[in-house]
């Protein structure tokens, strides 16, 4: 199709869509079809719609959990599953409290790792305070 073509096939869609209701409001006097009774069933629509797609998704097959993480789930028997493993990616409840509850305080190594070095007048690299901080109030939060 031409650009020209799909431009004005497009424009006049929507000059067509903002005419209608300022014609069904002014000239038929349509407030209440136009102003309440269309966008109830437009956001009808969409929450339905959304339920749909969240049900459609549901149903959907998985094999195993997709991994979010680095480490490789414990999905195989011949894959070795070791601590940081576990840690990492957690296959149960109880691992997933673990490594959730751990998460913030393991970033203190961060902070004592990194040192403020001057250079005349400039910092050259600062300590991992702030980072850590954040990662305390995120987890605490």
């Amino acid at each position: 199709m031409n650009v020209i073509l799909s431009l004005t096939i497009s424009s006049l869609a929507i000059f067509g869509l903002v005419v209608i209701p300022f014609l069904g409001v002014w000239v038929a006097h349509l407030n209440v079809l136009f102003g309440i009774v269309i966008p109830y069933i437009a956001v009808i629509i969409f929450f339905l719609g959304m339920i749909y797609r969240v049900v459609k998704w549901a149903k959907s097959p998985v094999p195993f959990r997709i991994p979010t993480t680095c480490s490789q789930q414990k999905s195989l028997p011949w894959i070795k599953y070791t601590y940081v493993d576990k840690l990492d990616n957690p296959s149960t409840r109880l691992g997933v409290l673990r490594s959730s509850s751990s998460a913030p305080f393991s970033e203190i190594q961060g902070c004592n790792s990194a040192q403020g070095k001057m250079s005349d007048t400039h910092l050259l690299s600062g300590s991992g305070l702030g980072p850590w901080r954040f990662t305390i109030v995120f987890w605490l939060l």
